[in-house]
């Protein structure tokens, strides 16, 4: 998938992405929230929520340090289990 994206397309992603800062606005999420966080930055906005849960009320959280970037392409067994346990709580 990545590959077939366009050059500039994905050069584009990569220059808006650290642009990008909505974790001011997690507090406004009010459904249940899995976050699911592969890498070991400690900015990336998935390991700010698990830090301070505050941020995002009712938050579940998957670390899987091993993974890069794509927990779900990288480590899909254990996206997809963490992602079935989730949902079955909050059915």
């Amino acid at each position: 998938m990545i590959r077939a994206t366009p050059v500039p397309g994905y050069a584009g992603c990569c220059s808006a992405h650290p642009k990008i800062n909505l974790t001011g606005r997690l507090k406004e999420v009010k459904c249940p929230t899995l976050v699911i966080v592969g890498g070991t930055g400690t900015r990336h906005p998935g390991r700010v929520v698990a830090r301070d849960p505050r941020r995002a009320p009712r938050v579940g959280a998957g670390d899987h340090p091993s993974a890069l970037a794509l927990v779900q392409l990288e480590q899909p067994t254990a996206f997809t289990r963490a992602l079935a346990l989730f949902l079955n709580k909050h059915r």
